[in-house]
């Protein structure tokens, strides 16, 4: 029974036979995640449903008129929306044999997890981005 197709393997990997120099391998770039500073984290807690709700109340119209003396005002009552969303999991794996991992002479396990890092932040920002451009909220300022 053979490997499959994107499992990398030993012959994948072409080692280096030049002494034992320590070698470093080129380091990722990794992307700012420009979204990070638009929202808050708020874990779902454990052993919860998949659907999350969150309530935002609405501000009270101006008061704009007077108080009378010994007369209270009428009052307000709150108002709100509910927000909600289905939390969705993404994820990927690398597949790499015992062999590339013991014999290699580059580190591939630790490069294969700067690889996936990258990768989720990257997912991270796209998700967020295309969620943000899908939202129908419009900041409108009058000069």
């Amino acid at each position: 029974m053979g490997l499959p197709s994107n499992t990398t393997t030993y012959e994948d990997i072409s080692p280096r036979t030049r002494g034992k120099a320590v070698r470093k391998l080129l380091e990722r770039g990794q992307h700012i995640m420009t979204t990070e500073r638009f929202g808050t984290v708020d874990p779902q807690p454990k052993n919860s449903t998949l659907t999350r709700k969150w309530r935002r109340y609405h501000s009270l119209a101006r008061a704009t008129a007077p108080l009378a003396d010994g007369v209270p005002p009428t009052g307000k009552k709150l108002t709100h929306t509910d927000i909600t969303a289905t939390l969705e999991f993404y994820g990927d794996v690398v597949k790499i044999t015992n062999t590339v991992s013991d014999t290699h002479e580059d580190p591939v396990l630790n490069e294969a997890m700067t690889i996936c890092g990258e990768q989720a932040a990257e997912t991270v920002e796209e998700i967020r981005i295309n969620f943000l451009k899908a939202g129908s909220n419009v900041l409108e300022c009058a000069i």
